[in-house]
């Protein structure tokens, strides 16, 4: 097998094989993305596999592990307003 990958001599096959298995990962990779949606979510301490958090969800988790108290939807909302101002 090994011969087949690295051969001391190279032709068609091996550049065959080499193509398949790129084929095949480019195939994997498709069928995730396909499976997991174009983003992918760090998975925090207090979510679970497969639940997409919002970002006022992690924010709030954030200050609560600093030991800060949670932002409301408004204030948040106004938070995001001074970034992209400042953008």
């Amino acid at each position: 097998m090994l011969s087949l990958l690295f051969p001391t001599d190279p032709t068609w096959v091996n550049y065959g094989v080499w193509l398949l298995i790129a084929g095949a990962m480019l195939l994997w990779l498709s069928i995730l993305k396909r499976v997991y949606g174009p983003k992918v979510h760090p998975i925090t301490s207090r979510q679970h596999v497969g639940e997409r958090l919002t970002m006022l969800q992690i924010v709030n988790q954030e200050r609560e592990e600093r030991g800060l108290i949670p932002l409301t939807d408004e204030e948040f909302f106004n938070l995001e307003e001074k970034m992209m101002k400042r953008r």
